[in-house]
């Protein structure tokens, strides 16, 4: 899943907001007047690139009809399907405690796969 680019449009007559992402062949739209739930649109493509490219030329569609992006620059970051630029010198927290599990034994009369 790509993170969520988000735009708004403001002028003197209307604000709206504009949000896109992308999972795997699906790219979804939500939109609608800011402040408001809005409404969302999913489409399905033939394949993650087809996919990729229809949220490029939509982006770029919003962005010449005058629309800001909003995203943060970390955010936009992972967007475009890159990860960290540098590694964390803390210890992962997905990771078990040492001794957490125990050596499986073998019973007798079987053997070990």
């Amino acid at each position: 899943m790509t993170a969520r680019r988000s735009f708004e449009y403001i002028d003197g007559e209307s604000e709206k907001f504009w949000e896109i992402w992308r999972e795997d062949r699906c790219h979804y739209v939500r939109f609608g007047r800011i402040g408001s739930a809005g409404q969302r649109r999913d489409k399905y493509h033939v394949n993650p690139l087809a996919a990729q490219a229809a949220v490029d030329k939509l982006i770029a569609s919003k962005l010449a009809k005058g629309y800001v992006e909003t995203t943060r620059p970390t955010e936009r970051r992972f967007a475009r399907g890159r990860g960290p630029t540098t590694q964390s010198n803390k210890p992962s927290t997905n990771t078990l405690p040492e001794g957490y599990l125990r050596p499986r034994r073998v019973r007798k009369g079987t053997t070990n796969v």
